[in-house]
């Protein structure tokens, strides 16, 4: 996924656990902050991962400013 930052990524139902090869350690993710993690490990920048979020994530009918 991303050459600078060696991880295992594993599925455990709806939840993914990244597992960081240097340090040893891991954390678990659900959506949408897996799918922010590895948007950033993609080198999308901060515009293109607000704007994918929006567009999968806003609830229909929400009138807030984002």
């Amino acid at each position: 996924m991303n050459e600078k930052i060696p991880v295992i990524i594993k599925e455990f139902g709806d939840s993914k656990a990244i597992w960081f090869e240097n340090s040893a350690s891991f954390i678990f993710f659900e959506e949408p902050a897996f799918d922010v993690f590895k948007m950033h490990l993609s080198n999308k920048n901060t515009a293109e991962i607000i704007e994918f979020c929006n567009s999968k994530y806003a609830c229909k009918g929400d009138t807030r400013n984002h």
